[in-house]
């Protein structure tokens, strides 16, 4: 052959390398890394092989298993960055770690981010409060504060609402989330003063207090300090009444001692029945207090103890006393 010919040849056997590879990449899957090798190795079959993501089709014109074409789809979608989530549920929110103070609105909700995982403190602003929830958190009440522990992301809704006043209630949207530390807030109503709470018996005031005492000695038969005991005289103290039918009355000692003086009477029931009194019906304008002893029932015969607290000021046959230090003429 002289070297036309062989120069002839030679180009019409790149021309058909040249048209294979062609039909090749025609037959490829769009958009993934697949390298072709245009030498087939020796003494192998058709066949398709991965090595790190990467397709290796040994002949041109193989087909790739369907499975190695969902791989390679997933991967190229991660490489991307446009990758599905793995978990289904919507995506968290960006987290905003709120402030200690956070000023809410009656019948609104307001987003609030918190601790996944985490025991999260809110502070309310009413006195008794009553929560309501559906979600697998653990929510508690201890007063006015509530603590609040998510399990999951899921975000879910806490109402808390003023028990003086149901129309008065709160409501947070709770969206759990692991990047947030545990959160203490104080919600705050703009304009709102939460109203005092009923008085306690430690905390009533100092005259209930003493009243309370002076009656409980002398229900006991004791004479509290300071405090001295008498027979009654019409003439130097208030005479007790009390409109009762059937009930005998007889005022008989007097225990007289700093701004209180307590008159005290045998009562005793003459009718044939049993009698119930009703303090009411003894009370009279100068009257601070009345306490009956042992019981407010009475048998028929039975008798009791009428105790009478008057405020001293009150008495009106007190006794005027001469100054010692008056000059005299």
């Amino acid at each position: 052959m002289d070297g036309a010919m062989r120069t002839l040849f030679a180009l019409f056997v790149t021309l058909a390398l040249a048209n294979s590879t062609a039909r090749a990449d025609q037959m490829a899957v769009p958009g993934l890394p697949i390298k072709l090798q245009s030498q087939p190795a020796a003494n192998s079959k058709t066949q398709s092989s991965t090595t790190t993501g990467t397709a290796t089709i040994s002949q041109p014109g193989a087909q790739l298993d369907l499975d190695d074409i969902d791989r390679l789809v997933a991967e190229e979608r991660a490489r991307l960055g446009t990758a599905v989530p793995s978990s289904p549920g919507r995506p968290l929110v960006a987290p905003t770690v709120p402030k200690p103070k956070v000023d809410v609105e009656f019948g609104r909700t307001v987003s609030i981010s918190v601790g996944l995982g985490q025991v999260n403190r809110f502070v309310a602003p009413f006195k008794a409060i009553r929560i309501q929830h559906q979600s697998t958190a653990t929510v508690r009440k201890q007063g006015e504060v509530i603590y609040v522990s998510p399990t999951d992301t899921t975000p879910f809704a806490l109402y808390i609402e003023d028990q003086s006043d149901p129309r008065r209630t709160i409501g947070l949207l709770i969206r759990p989330h692991p990047d947030v530390p545990p959160v203490q807030v104080e919600l705050s109503v703009p304009g709102y003063v939460a109203a005092a709470g009923p008085i306690s018996r430690g905390k009533a005031p100092s005259h209930i207090l003493a009243l309370r005492s002076l009656l409980r000695d002398l229900a006991t038969g004791e004479i509290p300090p300071g405090y001295s005991l008498s027979a009654f005289e019409p003439d130097l103290y208030p005479a007790p009444r009390c409109a009762v039918p059937g009930l005998a009355f007889v005022p008989s000692q007097v225990v007289t001692g700093g701004e209180m003086m307590v008159v005290i009477a045998r009562i005793e029931n003459t009718s044939s029945g049993v009698l119930e009194l009703d303090e009411a019906s003894c009370a009279d304008r100068d009257v601070a207090a009345i306490a009956m002893w042992p019981s407010a029932l009475l048998p028929p015969s039975g008798s009791a103890e009428l105790m009478f607290v008057y405020r001293t000021p009150a008495l009106s046959g007190a006794r005027a006393r001469p100054s010692l230090v008056e000059s005299t003429e």
